[in-house]
């Protein structure tokens, strides 16, 4: 940075408040808002200052698809960070997270409860936290929705997109009720229910912390990536979370239906029940 060294001293750490990890081009085209370099230069400058530096003035992470050496280091010198993301975490990762207090993450949450308990302090500040890999076929509903009981702060809820997880109703009613703390749950797409799996997404619409959107994390123009709306919330924009939370507050106000989003009933070819699709409000 080729300026006085007051300037320099006073704008550093605003520069490096954010840090994007992405080295695919199709996602680097997003990043319209901050500097991109390579994966190369990001190391250097990580090692070019003292780790202290990193820890006091990054607050927001986001590891995308990116080279496991740059995540490493992030993660190793920004301990201070409040908002991270972790896009495909491996196990080598994981205990990087030990030190680290965020607010804000998203995550693969099997990974990180495989490693930490959730009364460990990786948990103890967090308060908002996405799940990229949704409950599957074989995941024990009870055990997970016990873990996210014991994360002390946690009050918002969401899951990445996948639509035809027939598990996510069931497991919705289930952590809604073991976890009362929780003010939204969110679900990040439409989806399509059958059989008696309606019953359970029926049940699930009628909570009012329950809301199924069909946010930015899905739109076509992310390119199948987060970083929009992970960027909008940085910014204080409507991400998906505010954008659940408005939804919450309108029905409260009768501004929309209190059982939204909408429920409509279909019939599937050769489905044997009815079933339901599940829409965006």
């Amino acid at each position: 940075m080729q300026v006085a060294w007051r300037v320099k001293y006073w704008l550093e750490p605003l520069l490096y408040r954010t840090i994007v990890l992405a080295d695919r081009w199709p996602t680097r085209e997003l990043l319209k808002y901050y500097p991109c370099c390579l994966s190369p230069k990001l190391l250097s400058a990580l090692r070019s200052r003292p780790t202290a530096f990193f820890s006091a003035n990054v607050r927001h992470l986001y590891c995308g698809m990116t080279r496991q050496e740059a995540q490493m280091a992030a993660l190793s010198a920004c301990t201070g960070v409040e908002n991270l993301w972790i896009e495909s975490p491996k196990m080598s990762l994981i205990s990087l997270l030990a030190p680290l207090t965020p607010k804000h993450l998203g995550v693969n949450l099997s990974l990180i409860l495989h490693t930490f308990p959730p009364t460990h302090a990786l948990f103890s500040q967090l308060t908002h936290l996405h799940i990229l890999n949704p409950p599957h076929t074989g995941t024990d509903l009870d055990a997970m929705c016990m873990a996210l009981s014991l994360i002390p702060k946690l009050t918002h809820l969401s899951l990445d997109r996948n639509r035809y997880n027939y598990l996510l109703p069931t497991f919705g009613l289930r952590v809604l009720e073991t976890c009362r703390s929780l003010a939204v749950l969110v679900f990040c797409s439409a989806m399509i229910c059958l059989g008696s799996v309606v019953r359970d997404m029926f049940k699930l619409v009628q909570d009012a912390r329950f809301v199924n959107i069909y946010s930015r994390l899905n739109a076509p123009s992310s390119r199948g990536s987060p970083l929009p709306d992970w960027e909008i919330g940085v910014h204080g924009g409507e991400d998906h979370w505010r954008q659940a939370e408005r939804i919450i507050e309108e029905r409260r106000f009768g501004k929309i239906d209190r059982k939204g989003p909408r429920l409509n009933t279909i019939s599937l070819l050769n489905a044997p029940n009815h079933s339901a699709l599940i829409s965006a409000v």
